[in-house]
């Protein structure tokens, strides 16, 4: 999960029958499929099966396969939150579907916050 499913998480566990324009997920919600959207100052990730999507200015596009580190510290007991993990270069296939994916979440969002689509009306 990521940062835009904290709000339709939290307004699923308090019940609440709402519409929204979120894009974010109910992470309890049945059929829930688990990704998660990220950025830093230039660069745009997607992460979704273990793949890390990286979209960087100019076109550029790399993917990683994300595992937990195999040097990492052990897990205290009862906690299953994995801190540190290596990142495997993947050799992208000429049609990406998740970089495809990546590229729909950040564009539609996008054109919807130039567009003014989530103002109220």
């Amino acid at each position: 999960m990521s940062q835009i499913d904290i709000m339709p998480t939290v307004l699923g566990l308090l019940h609440f029958s709402y519409r929204s324009k979120f894009i974010g997920q109910d992470v309890f919600r049945e059929g829930y499929q688990p990704r998660a959207l990220m950025a830093t100052y230039q660069d745009l990730g997607y992460l979704q099966d273990s793949i890390l999507t990286v979209l960087s200015p100019v076109r550029r596009i790399e993917s990683y396969r994300i595992r937990p580190a195999k040097n990492g510290a052990p897990l205290p007991e009862g906690k299953n939150f994995i801190s540190k993990f290596d990142e495997l270069p993947v050799k992208r296939p000429g049609n990406d579907s998740l970089a495809s994916v990546a590229i729909s979440y950040y564009q539609t969002t996008t054109w919807l916050l130039d567009k003014k689509k989530y103002q109220r009306h």
